[in-house]
């Protein structure tokens, strides 16, 4: 188990999305991030998230790189089940032959892919004791990561 510590989730996303910035830069991808005022809590290993989550956005970037919108759009935010964080493109999708297995090692429809990529991004969120979640959307995909809380301390 990676060692984990009380981190805000908020500095993970921005982490995150400074490492791909110039990487979107160069390829005319635009990249909206929101994150809410308030902290988002979470026990966990900060380079391991951010793995995960450039992992996410490398995806995102190769979805829409071909595509005439070239946005990405990150949201991150409490919910009843946790903190979430949202990578969503307006690329054409996931096919559905990696959909159906994505967190399977080697599962890739790209000839210069590994397919090791969402494999280790679910085995990461399972370590943290999340969960990592695709889907198509009619236009693009989603990936959600949610993230539990720390239990709360004191009376």
């Amino acid at each position: 188990a990676p060692p984990k510590s009380a981190l805000d989730l908020r500095e993970v996303v921005h982490m995150s999305c400074d490492l791909v910035r110039p990487d979107c830069d160069f390829l005319g991808v635009r990249l909206q991030v929101h994150l809410p005022q308030q902290a988002l809590v979470c026990h966990g290993d900060s380079i391991l998230l951010s793995q995960l989550l450039v992992n996410l956005l490398r995806n995102a970037m190769q979805a829409v790189q071909h595509c005439e919108n070239k946005a990405i759009f990150v949201r991150a935010f409490h919910a009843p089940e946790g903190n979430v964080v949202i990578v969503q493109d307006l690329g054409q999708g996931i096919p559905e032959t990696v959909l159906i297995r994505w967190a399977e090692p080697f599962a890739s429809d790209r000839k210069d892919g590994l397919g090791l990529g969402l494999a280790i991004s679910e085995a990461i969120a399972h370590q943290h004791s999340g969960q990592l979640n695709l889907e198509n959307l009619p236009s693009g995909a989603r990936a959600t990561l949610i993230l539990p809380e720390p239990p709360k301390v004191g009376p």
